[in-house]
């Protein structure tokens, strides 16, 4: 945690952002000060009774100045003075946000990225009077209020603007998400679109399944191969079996929204109506070419609605 402070310079920020008018006599400088703040919280630390306790801390002493190391942290009236009497003027209220800013700035030098990642939680805060808009909540089993937060990946959230505005690149993530709601409920109804579309290739594999159970011989007729004289209804039944669990699969997937593992078995499924297309072609080449047709159509079809699947499903 030192060393990222002195890599990001957070102590020149400090003494460049924050204003100290107690003077040159004083036992702690603001540098140290407001590392003790940041600290103490970083390490978990919130309420200021606990400063005394670190103040002789080895380890929290040993991450401060050398004058932090040898006499020890400031005690809680020391701190509290400071960051309610000191911290609370508007300049340095001012000062605080521009340092958030430049470290963010100077962390994105060291580590640059090319995304921002979004995380969108709720979180409750309990109330214990009647304040408006506050409701119970069954899951927190309390009344409080529970905002939907938007938090980036470099910072918390801003309540506003549901996205933490640190940085010029941060700063047009509001407008780019605005930018991005129409595209979105455009993808929301091709992803619909598709659905439909994979339902309709359920239902047409659950038919031909149960046509060559119930009646083999039509079945074969419409694959394109007509049953031999001697007759195969045995294998026919069982390649209806096989059809209907595979209708059936593809609607257990969809119950689950599985869009991706959909997409990708219905991609591969494209080679059974490949197959059927090659096998009708080399057995059956002076018979109609309807079967030749349904089979390739089929196989572009599904091709097409895999891709268009994949594309809108959900990451």
């Amino acid at each position: 945690m030192r060393e990222l402070d002195e890599r990001l310079g957070f102590s020149d920020l400090i003494a460049q952002h924050i204003t100290d008018p107690r003077g040159k006599n004083m036992q702690f400088s603001l540098t140290d000060l407001v590392r003790q703040s940041v600290y103490r919280r970083l390490a978990g630390y919130e309420d200021v009774n606990d400063a005394e306790r670190l103040s002789h801390d080895p380890t929290f002493r040993l991450i401060g100045s050398e004058k932090i190391g040898e006499r020890g942290a400031a005690l809680t009236s020391r701190v509290h003075s400071f960051e309610t009497e000191l911290l609370t003027q508007a300049e340095n209220l001012t000062g605080l946000a521009a340092i958030n800013r430049e470290l963010i700035a100077r962390g994105e030098t060291l580590a640059p990225s090319q995304r921002v990642v979004l995380d969108l939680d709720s979180t409750e805060i309990p109330v214990y009077g009647q304040q408006e808009l506050s409701a119970y909540n069954g899951h927190f089993e309390s009344t409080c209020y529970h905002p939907l937060l938007l938090f980036n990946r470099q910072g918390g959230p801003d309540g506003e603007s549901g996205v933490s505005a640190l940085d010029e690149r941060s700063a047009g993530v509001k407008s780019e998400i605005s930018d991005k709601r129409p595209q979105a409920r455009v993808w929301r109804g091709t992803r619909m679109l598709a659905q439909w579309l994979v339902g309709l290739i359920a239902i047409g594999i659950i038919f031909v399944g149960v046509r060559f159970l119930l009646n083999p011989s039509a079945g074969a007729d419409a694959f394109g191969v007509p049953v031999p004289p001697s007759g195969a209804y045995a294998y026919l039944r069982a390649k209806g079996t096989r059809d209907l669990v595979s209708g059936l699969f593809v609607f257990a997937l969809m119950s689950f929204a599985y869009y991706r593992p959909l997409a990708v078995f219905i991609g591969t499924a494209t080679l059974i109506p490949l197959g059927d297309f090659l096998t009708v072609l080399a057995y059956a080449r002076r018979g109609p070419r309807t079967a030749l047709y349904i089979h390739g159509g089929t196989a572009l079809y599904m091709a097409a609605v895999a891709v268009l699947l994949w594309r809108t499903a959900p990451a």
